[in-house]
């Protein structure tokens, strides 16, 4: 008798068995295609997020390489403009110690009198 139910008992829990292994099967499917469309997901987006940084990074060495340009213009302009203008060692005179003899200087002050030729 006993080993009539476990006979029983085994022809019963085959099917059980099969069954289980069959949903843990299906399970498995569905988590593997749920996480293959979610690495594809993740794929995609490091995808277009990695393109739009280089376009971006294009763009900003495209603005540097003007900007290099402008600044090496005004460079020149200015190398230019300060071998046109060149100072003179010599000290600058006023207009008061410019002023001809005998001629009242700025501060109201009489200039030296002209000097008598002998």
């Amino acid at each position: 008798m006993k080993q009539e139910f476990l006979t029983k008992q085994n022809d019963r829990s085959l099917p059980d068995l099969f069954n289980t292994i069959q949903r843990c099967a299906y399970q498995l499917s569905t988590v593997s295609s749920i996480y293959k469309s979610r690495v594809a997901s993740y794929d995609w987006k490091l995808m277009t997020e990695t393109q739009s940084l280089k376009d971006e990074l294009e763009q900003e060495k495209g603005q540097s390489s003007k900007l290099s340009a402008a600044i090496e213009k005004l460079e020149e302009k200015v190398a230019l403009f300060e071998s046109k203008t060149t100072v003179d060692a010599a000290p600058l005179q006023t207009t008061a110690d410019a002023a001809p003899s005998g001629v009242e200087k700025s501060h109201g002050e009489e200039a030296d009198p002209p000097a008598k030729a002998p």
